[in-house]
């Protein structure tokens, strides 16, 4: 009989919904705090997080190969724009090169009408033939330097990608084997619901560190190590200035950055609260529709999917603010550049040409806007350190119970005798509360026990036992007077048939179904 009031078996979600808070609702601070402090609890149990090392440990030579030449694709493809802006400056020089054509002014006052015109266009082709000759040198760098990009270009993309696909391809079926030889016991302690999941976040955090996010990391250092080595050497004070520059641009990118992440929050947050509406709504729609409750529920999740449309309109603000900043500080670099280069070369310079001063300006400034793109990719290796901690411990610890690379353990024949002795066990979930207290029993071949007790006296652990789901903490479960940890389990398990009170049906047939755990041998004869 239910011992509840009648009326009470549902929860009207009106009322739920509606009970005020208690008013400590947790920040994003705090949240954030929270889940690092987890973490960091979660990885004392596997040790730690794994070394840079173990994360390449499944690599076989073939592989790291193919991401040493990702790497060296990515290096050659960040030097592609540094490259650009040089040739871009020798282009401004070349088209330029009329300018410093050698004209005698003495000789051309003693020559004659004609023959003034004559030399004028001798000069003039002599000149244009200079141009189009330093254009064509310049034109045909410039090709080189875009079959060169591309050839890095699809080293850098099929690299890290091949890379990160095939040790997340050889981890995955490992990944799974392993938890499929884990001790029934670890899965007390471990959600089994949640393990798909995380066994998924782990993966894809591994082909996150090494996937092209990394390859664009190397590529924008590698940019801003050759832009800036190259800009200092067209122009150390021009490239100096323009570096100078640089912290009033990334002011800009981290306002847009915190205006992205708070539209985020912002949007997430009230989508959160409307889905959970909908959830408590769904779940007890027999109240909702007894009370006749769907136009107020309507209203009320309507509202909150408003409050998160109209949410983050500071934000975009900030973004754009933010972007109108940069191409501010952007132009007005420029501006102080080209200023301070005719103030140099008034003061007599000589060497410093327009083209020196376009090239080392578009290097600098072009190679800082790689700057944000650095940090991401090697982020992801961090991450997928603490992720994959757990699956490389499970690599290295291998399961009491269930051996899942080799059971040199004895093989045992047929059973004649069942035997507990003096057991004593707990669960691994609550080690502190004893389920059976010192208990023998003796079944002999043949006979039909029956365990008879009430609800958590010990019956299925008793037979847990005997299935060697569990080991007893002291005591031993003895099979023909032998102690059943120091026999193969395998072996063991043929011996045996067990029915369950619940039995859970794979998605196969009946047959199927039966026939789980039988030999090849047994299921050829059926």
């Amino acid at each position: 009989m239910d011992s509840k009031p009648e009326g009470t078996e549902e929860v009207d979600a009106d009322i739920i919904a509606d009970l005020p808070g208690d008013g400590t609702e947790e920040t994003e601070v705090e949240k954030k705090q929270r889940l690092a402090k987890e973490k960091k609890e979660a990885l004392k149990e596997w040790g730690g997080t794994a070394s840079f090392g173990r994360l390449l440990s499944l690599a076989t030579w073939t592989d790291l190969l193919i991401l040493v030449l990702g790497i060296l694709g990515a290096i050659a493809s960040g030097a592609g724009q540094p490259m650009m802006c040089l040739m871009f400056g020798d282009l401004i020089d070349g088209l330029g090169a009329t300018m410093f054509t050698n004209f005698d002014m003495a000789a051309m006052s003693n020559m004659t009408a004609a023959e003034q015109t004559a030399a004028i266009e001798a000069l003039t082709a002599e000149a244009q033939a200079v141009m189009l000759q330093n254009v064509g040198e310049t034109a045909i760098n410039f090709i080189l330097i875009g079959c060169g990009v591309c050839v890095a270009a699809s080293l850098q993309g099929w690299g890290f990608a091949y890379f990160a696909d095939s040790q997340v391809k050889k981890m995955r079926p490992l990944y799974f084997d392993l938890m499929l030889h884990r001790d029934v016991g670890w899965f007390d302690t471990h959600s089994p619901g949640a393990l798909p999941g995380e066994m998924m976040a782990d993966l894809e955090a591994l082909h996150e560190a090494f996937g092209t996010k990394l390859g664009v990391s190397v590529m924008s250092f590698s940019g801003l190590v050759i832009g800036l080595t190259v800009g200092f050497i067209l122009s150390w004070q021009i490239a100096l200035l323009m570096l100078a520059t640089l912290p009033l641009m990334a002011g800009g990118a981290v306002i847009m950055s915190s205006a992205v992440l708070d539209f985020v929050q912002e949007a997430q947050g009230p989508y959160e609260k409307a889905a959970t509406l909908a959830d408590e709504m769904l779940f007890a729609i027999r109240t909702v529709v007894a009370f006749g409750g769907e136009a107020r529920e309507i209203r009320r999740y309507s509202a909150a999917v408003e409050s998160a449309s109209r949410g983050g309109l500071r934000n975009r603000i900030k973004t754009g603010v933010g972007m109108g900043y940069i191409w501010f500080v952007y132009f007005a670099a420029m501006a102080l550049a080209f200023w301070f280069a005719s103030k140099l070369m008034y003061d007599g310079q000589e060497d410093l040409t327009s083209g020196k001063v376009m090239a080392a300006f578009t290097c600098v400034l072009t190679v800082g806007f790689m700057v944000g793109n650095i940090a991401p990719g090697f982020a992801n290796i961090a991450v997928a350190k603490a992720s994959m901690a757990r699956f490389f411990y499970l690599v290295n610890h291998e399961s009491t119970i269930q051996k899942r690379l080799r059971d040199d353990r004895e093989v045992i024949g047929p059973i004649e005798t069942l035997q507990l002795d003096e057991v004593h066990f707990a669960y691994p979930a609550r080690p502190d509360i004893k389920v059976l207290h010192g208990l023998s029993l003796t079944i002999q071949k043949g006979q039909k026990v029956a365990v008879v007790g009430e609800s958590g006296s010990g019956k299925s652990t008793i037979m847990a036992l005997l299935e060697r789901f569990y080991d007893p903490l002291e005591g031993a479960v003895r099979v023909n007077g032998k102690d059943l940890r120091n026999i193969n389990i395998q072996s063991y398990r043929k011996q045996i048939g067990y029915v369950g009170q619940e039995p859970v049906l794979f998605a196969t047939s009946v047959r199927e179904n039966i026939l789980q755990g039988s030999s090849m041998q047994f299921v050829g004869r059926y």
